[in-house]
């Protein structure tokens, strides 16, 4: 089905049709930034990766001055590259933005019990990604602040996919406990050095989001 511009008066409480996919799942738009650009000084390329969104919408999610913003907000731990994965579940009817990084940006704790993590460095990652979607869904589609938001770890062999908690829609300010290690969902405890979840899964979350652990 093809995008279709709609007005306010004509949009339907859930996110509908007009964000289903007019493209190849899976389809990468590379946003090459010159190095030194002002507006986006550590970060070099964003890769936007396309699942269930129409040419519309992805016209929204890579408006400019957006982007900027987002690169701008991530250039504190920037490691360099990145992919940022929109996609849209025509079945569950659930929007989703996802940084997906290959490296560690938390900085290790060598006082940390081994069942414990202490997750909420990541709200670098999250806030940012929740101001981006708050800015596309103001200014194009209100609809999209119901796009859940997160990060994914490719690293060390593992794959760790972390969400955000807090009142609808969160800003990003808080990590869920609830995470997905290489496929399996965990929800830790809250404690006062981090969440606490069994050794294994602790340990495996360590490797994917620490700074050198691959």
């Amino acid at each position: 089905m093809s995008s279709v511009d709609v007005q306010p008066d004509e949009i339907p409480e859930a996110t509908p049709d007009t964000i289903q996919n007019v493209v190849t799942p899976g389809t990468q738009t590379p946003l090459i930034r010159q190095t030194g650009d002002a507006s986006s000084p550590k970060s070099d390329e964003l890769v936007f990766v396309w699942e269930g969104i129409g040419v519309l919408h992805q016209s929204y999610f890579t408006d400019s001055t957006a982007v900027d913003n987002l690169e701008l907000g991530l250039s504190a731990f920037s490691p360099g590259s990145e992919l940022l994965i929109v996609r849209y579940s025509t079945e569950e009817r659930i929007g989703e933005l996802m940084l997906e990084l290959t490296t560690g940006v938390l900085p290790a704790n060598p006082n940390q019990v081994s069942n414990t993590i202490d997750l909420n460095g990541l709200v670098k990652v999250t806030k940012p990604l929740a101001a981006y979607r708050s800015e596309i869904a103001a200014r194009f589609d209100y609809r999209i602040e119901s796009f859940k938001i997160g990060v994914t770890f490719r690293n060390a062999g593992h794959v760790c996919s972390i969400g955000v908690s807090g009142p609808a829609p969160p800003d990003g300010s808080e990590v869920s406990p609830c995470v997905t290690v290489d496929g399996v969902r965990s929800c830790g405890e809250t404690s006062e050095q981090g969440f606490v979840f069994t050794p294994e899964v602790a340990n495996t979350l360590r490797l994917c989001v620490v700074v050198g652990s691959s």
